[in-house]
């Protein structure tokens, strides 16, 4: 009970976390005078934005090498030896990512690039050696909206879409793949059933997997030799401010 009650403890923290990063929640500027209704937002969100930055403070752990809460930075250094595999080597088993997993992206690297293989390494790479200063600089360094989404798309969405577009051919069976079949030794804590019960019944994976197709499509697509995402995170910055 201590050890569920606990986890659930950390795993509300961390989700406060990433649903304000999601809100980018900072102060709008004042350079034009505000009707009620945004006032009010404004003040609402200056609120959220006293509350990210106490999270913050409250996740961040200088004595780690990830910068990150020890039990955080110990997982992370776990499942690296998972997702950081050998592309050419054969599984046999593995405990957090499991073997039809790497087989699925392993695949993915022959169809595409080499480079493809390891997005899930760049993701849990990303958490141990980027995040925290990721976090350090949302809560130093933004001060209104604008700043929130020049952070966001040059420290992640940017570099995501660049290595993402690489692998898009094959991406959305790649990763739907891995979590209709996933056969990791951590899953026999839940039950294998269990696992695909969840799967079954709360996830829509053919229709996930065309949304995913369709983001890359969109954002990928080339235009006058330039992929479009480009122009998105442009846009984005022009809807910020």
């Amino acid at each position: 009970h201590y050890y569920i009650t606990n986890n659930l403890r950390k795993s509300m923290k961390w989700s406060v976390v990433f649903l304000l990063l999601a809100a980018a929640v900072t102060v709008h500027s004042q350079k034009k005078k505000l009707g009620p209704g945004f006032t009010a937002m404004k003040m609402g969100m200056k609120e959220m934005k006293i509350m990210m930055d106490a999270a913050i403070d409250d996740m961040l752990d200088d004595s780690t090498d990830s910068g990150l809460p020890q039990e955080v930075d110990q997982m992370l250094s776990k499942i690296e030896q998972s997702v950081c595999f050998n592309p050419k080597k054969t599984c046999k088993s593995d405990q957090y990512f499991g073997c039809n997993c790497i087989e699925a992206f392993q695949q993915l690297g022959r169809d595409t690039t080499k480079q493809c293989a390891k997005i899930p390494c760049y993701m849990i790479k990303f958490l141990q050696n980027d995040f925290a200063g990721f976090l350090k600089d949302f809560k130093n360094k933004v001060k209104n909206f604008k700043d929130a989404m020049r952070l966001i798309t040059k420290r992640i969405y940017l570099p995501a879409m660049k290595t993402a577009c690489k692998c898009s051919a094959g991406l959305a069976d790649a990763t739907f793949n891995c979590i209709q079949n996933y056969d990791a030794d951590v899953v026999e804590q839940i039950g294998r059933g269990t696992y695909t019960m969840i799967v079954e019944n709360m996830l829509d994976i053919d229709s996930m997997k065309k949304v995913m197709d369709t983001m890359l499509a969109v954002h990928c697509n080339k235009v006058g030799g330039k992929p479009c995402f480009r122009d998105f995170a442009k846009e984005m910055m022009t809807w910020a401010e």
